[in-house]
């Protein structure tokens, strides 16, 4: 495992799981240390010792230390961040060759409802959230469920300024290693 620094459980779970991701491990260990980034090579780091140590843990405080100087400045190892967020954080700032593993496309497709009104969105994705209150099968189908954007939540487009419109999402390349994140609450200005 990994050394819980404070409140780094949230980091450790993905450092663990990307070091336990046999493609990553094995593209990060193709790394020229001296020719990537810091952030990178003290990852090369803490899942060498995840891998080869005889001890019970690996220390990331010396990759820490690296973050916090070089990918997220207000990195605090006493505050517990958002999973996600830090995944996201962390592709950032790794290499192309090691980002590209976790990365797919998926396409916004937004239908007028009133004007006749298309247009395609392309955007890449690195993770998708789904309900944790349904099936798998139902929380996947939920990603492609039609979004209205209407009343004071209109669509701007350049042709007819603010008009109603539906979306819908399909993911058209799955990335290598897809990452699902469990939605775990809805804000509501209500509650």
């Amino acid at each position: 495992g990994l050394r819980n620094l404070g409140a780094t459980c949230y980091m450790n779970s993905i450092l663990q799981q990307l070091a336990y991701n046999k493609m990553f491990r094995n593209s990060l260990f193709r790394l020229d240390s001296s020719n990537t980034n810091s952030i990178a090579s003290e990852l090369q780091k803490v899942v060498a010792h995840l891998e080869l140590s005889n001890r019970s843990f690996a220390d990331t405080e010396k990759f820490t230390s690296e973050w916090k100087q070089k990918g997220f400045p207000r990195f605090d190892p006493r505050v517990q961040e958002d999973v996600v967020e830090f995944f996201h954080c962390l592709l950032d700032h790794l290499p192309d060759d090691l980002k590209k593993m976790f990365t797919g496309e998926q396409v916004n497709i937004f239908e007028g409802l009133n004007v006749s009104f298309r247009k395609t969105v392309s955007e890449p994705f690195s993770s998708i959230e789904i309900p944790v209150s349904t099936t798998f099968s139902e929380g996947m189908k939920s990603v492609s469920s039609t979004t209205m954007f209407v009343g004071n939540n209109k669509y701007t487009s350049e042709e007819f300024g603010k008009i109603d419109v539906s979306m819908k999402t399909k993911i058209v390349k799955f990335p290598n290693t897809f990452v699902i994140q469990l939605k775990r609450f809805d804000f509501s200005l209500k509650s």
